[in-house]
């Protein structure tokens, strides 16, 4: 990706994300690469902007995981979001209609709720 951009910016000072994606689609460059590549906001990027923004020169980008991918596995004991509240964000006897113990509606809805 770093020849791809040195070859871009030989004869202008800035360059459009779009000019960049095209480039990089016609290189065949590999999935990870186009990954970061889409993920470029519209604009005009100088050199270093470009470079700074795909994570050039920190580290070869194809030895980095895809973006949103998590870092590590979360550990053994630790419940993600959705198993902590499972029992508690809907109660099965509301899901099948068991739930006899109930406060009236308001006949207003939310409204009647003041």
């Amino acid at each position: 990706m770093e020849e791809l951009l040195n070859g871009l910016y030989l004869a202008q000072d800035r360059i459009s994300a779009a000019e960049i994606r095209r480039a990089a689609l016609a290189a065949d460059l590999p999935a990870e690469a186009m990954v970061r590549i889409d993920a470029l906001p519209e604009g005009e990027y100088a050199e270093d902007e470009a470079a700074e923004a795909l994570g050039i020169g920190s580290g070869d980008v194809n030895d980095r995981p895809p973006l949103g991918q998590p870092d590590a596995e979360p550990e053994p004991d630790e419940e993600d979001f959705a198993a902590e509240h499972e029992t508690t964000a809907v109660d099965k006897d509301i899901t099948t209609g068991d739930d006899t113990d109930r406060e009236p509606e308001s006949p207003r809805g939310w409204a009647g709720s003041d």
